[in-house]
């Protein structure tokens, strides 16, 4: 697959974040992004797919920090 191989051509900051119980998007898919992306930030938050509802607070905080 082209488009999960030229994922480490990313030479940037990626924030991969998911929900530890996503049932729709497992977060081993997540992981495996993650992997391929040199300067990746993976985050897991506590929830399922509406995890960024879910840990909201939480959510923002990683933001706010992975811009700064």
């Amino acid at each position: 697959m082209t488009e999960f191989q030229d994922l480490k051509n990313i030479k940037f900051p990626v924030l991969v974040t998911d929900g530890r119980y996503d049932v729709i998007d497992i977060p081993k898919n997540s992981q495996l992004i993650a992997s391929q992306i040199r300067y990746a930030w993976l985050a897991f938050y506590d929830g399922g797919h509406a995890f960024v509802f879910q840990q909201h607070t939480r959510f923002s905080e990683t933001v706010n920090a992975f811009l700064k």
